[in-house]
């Protein structure tokens, strides 16, 4: 396998996303309130902001199993942000991305303030998930080839999504190829979304004995993939570096 780029620098993520699903043994309308508890201290000066969902019926969001994971209640700070909800907690880098050890330090320290309210009893899963948006079409420039009736359509508005099952992980990529119906845009633009999911459906105590490292596998994989798909060249124009 080829080295793996330490960074490009003509950065292409628009958002990365750790989301940890789980349940609790504590009502569902104080699970906020403790985990704010835990961490307010690093969002200080940012009031929690309450999410649409909370506009709904109670009894709608807890018999959708669409609306079963989402947060209700966001905090901020400058472009990294945590959503909180009563089987959720969700990380979010905004572009432009801060790196890896920058960003992993972010929600690992809240992970840990997290693991000391024992408010996680079961943790589900987690998903590791980078979107990366390209000003021009791509399609021809990466490692995917799509055909009908040996007719290749790389002009053609573009929306795939498959999964690949890697070991334990379930790597979900949604590749878009998005065409400006009103002809405002210079180019078009493609999406490569990469999402890494563990199903591990094990007790707290024994996902906050490893979770560092599953998280790094994790991103690991969506690195392998993602530069899998670009080409040589399409690499070479992001100007990698590998040093560090």
């Amino acid at each position: 396998m080829k080295p793996l780029p330490q960074k490009i620098e003509a950065c292409p993520i628009i958002e990365s996303v750790l989301e940890i699903r789980f349940s609790s043994k504590f009502p569902s309308d104080a699970i906020f309130g403790i985990i704010y508890k835990s961490i307010e201290e690093d969002f200080s000066g940012d009031a929690p902001k309450t999410l649409p969902i909370l506009q709904l019926p109670e009894q709608l969001r807890n018999n959708d199993p669409n609306l079963k994971y989402q947060p209700f209640y966001k905090l901020s700070r400058g472009n990294v942000s945590l959503s909180i909800g009563p089987k959720t907690v969700m990380f979010s880098n905004l572009a432009p991305y801060v790196g890896w050890n920058d960003w992993s330090n972010f929600f690992n320290n809240i992970l840990e303030k997290i693991d000391e309210t024992k408010v996680f009893s079961q943790v589900e899963r987690f998903g590791l998930r980078y979107i990366n948006s390209f000003n021009s079409n791509l399609l021809q420039k990466i490692n995917i080839e799509f055909k009908i009736n040996n007719k290749s359509y790389y002009e053609n508005p573009l929306n795939i999504r498959t999964e690949i099952h890697d070991d334990e992980l379930v790597k979900i990529l949604q590749l878009v190829n998005v065409l400006d119906p009103t002809n405002k845009m210079p180019d078009r633009r493609t999406i490569i979304d990469i999402d890494c999911i563990h199903n591990l459906n094990q007790p707290s105590d024994q996902f906050f004995k490893n979770y560092m490292q599953l998280i790094e596998h994790a991103h690991n994989k969506e690195k392998e993939l993602f530069f899998s798909l670009l080409s040589d060249e399409l690499l070479l124009s992001l100007k990698p570096s590998y040093g560090g």
